[in-house]
């Protein structure tokens, strides 16, 4: 997980690496995702917590 600043705030990056295998344990596929998330805000502009 990392934090970055962007144009409209804080952005949070988190990568995630999955695996899958067969009863063999051969590697069968591998799925990489990259989620973001931008933190709530309040309607007077701050972050809540």
């Amino acid at each position: 997980m990392w934090e970055k600043e962007g144009r409209s705030g804080a952005l949070i990056f988190q990568q995630v690496e999955n695996t899958y295998y067969n009863q063999r344990r051969e590697a069968l596929a591998r799925n990489n995702e990259l989620l973001y998330y931008a933190p709530a805000q309040s309607p007077t502009g701050r972050e809540t917590p």
